[in-house]
């Protein structure tokens, strides 16, 4: 059975120097019918692949969260969609957000994480 799910984010800055701090809303609404939610605790090096096997078409939304290290606060995670060798460079503390409220044959089906040094990662997706 859909479960309806709704996604949100506010990005807030000044349109121009000198002038307020303006909000930038963005959000969207779907229906899920499979869900993924992993906690990654990595180690050493290497990367890791994480699967949306039960989405039909691609995930609906996802959010990606490195969390802060004490002890390394500035080597990124790269993450690739779909095994591709493209990298969107994530550093601790970090975030990443997704949504298409329908995706078509062949959308976001994988995430995978090539990191360097030890690191937490929290892969949230519904499909």
């Amino acid at each position: 059975m859909p479960t309806p799910f709704t996604i949100t984010s506010d990005l807030r800055f000044p349109t121009d120097n000198g002038e307020p701090v303006a909000s930038r809303p963005a959000s969207g609404q779907g229906q899920f019918d499979a869900e993924v939610d992993h906690i990654l605790n990595l180690t050493g090096s290497g990367t890791q692949a994480v699967p949306f096997t039960s989405f039909v078409n691609g995930a609906k939304a996802i959010s990606v969260e490195i969390d802060p290290s004490v002890d390394n606060p500035v080597t990124p995670i790269n993450m690739r969609v779909n095994a591709s060798t493209d990298n969107i460079q994530i550093t601790p503390g970090g975030h990443w957000t997704y949504f298409n409220p329908v995706p078509a044959s062949g959308g976001v089906t994988s995430l995978s994480f090539v990191y360097t040094t030890s690191c937490k990662i929290r892969v949230r997706a519904l499909g």
